[in-house]
């Protein structure tokens, strides 16, 4: 599951670039992605038609039959917002590993975890952007926990919150350990 936005922000900022065609953009994202993720023709048309209806982006007048879309004005502004709402994102979250007792280091290190590299993700086929996308989405979640907890302290939400992780960790360990049981790995 792609995170709510994700797409919209990466089609907007590549066109903030230059303009591009859907398959360009496609390409464009798994290249960014560094192969981890390209979206497909289901996601990327209705999206482009939802940020043209928007006036987001405008389609530019066909080249040897390829139509390719320009960022607006308009499209700048919203991407700026959603820039900034990242900035502050990262910013929570940087506060909220303090708060938690987490140095700067140890939070680099969490968040390397779930930062496969290509070489890593070549390995696995093709569905494993959703298997990325799943990682993302448990660390965000669990994050945005935390920060809730830090503003509304619940003794029975923090209990709940650690069997779920716990319970989560403890099924990612032993697959972990059947995959490589079964290719004879230490």
């Amino acid at each position: 599951m792609v995170p709510k936005g994700f797409l919209r922000y990466h089609v907007l900022e590549a066109l903030s670039e230059k303009p591009m065609s859907g398959s360009e953009l496609m390409s464009q994202i798994q290249k960014h992605s560094e192969g981890r993720w390209k979206p497909s023709p289901g996601s990327i048309y209705p999206l482009l038609a939802f940020l043209e209806d928007s006036a987001y982006i405008k389609e530019l007048p066909k080249e040897n039959g390829v139509k390719r879309y320009d960022i607006t004005e308009d499209g700048r502004l919203f991407l700026e917002k959603d820039k900034e709402k990242l900035r502050e994102r990262a910013a929570e979250l940087k506060e909220h590993a303090g708060e938690l007792g987490i140095h700067a280091g140890e939070l680099r290190e969490h968040m390397n975890f779930f930062q496969a590299t290509s070489e890593d993700f070549q390995r696995i086929p093709h569905e494993r952007s959703e298997f990325v996308h799943s990682m993302i989405t448990l660390q965000d979640t669990a994050l945005q926990l935390a920060g809730e907890l830090r503003k509304n302290y619940s003794q029975q939400v923090e209990s709940e919150g650690l069997t779920i992780l716990n319970e989560a960790i403890t099924k990612l360990e032993n697959l972990n350990k059947k995959m490589q049981d079964s290719k004879g790995l230490p």
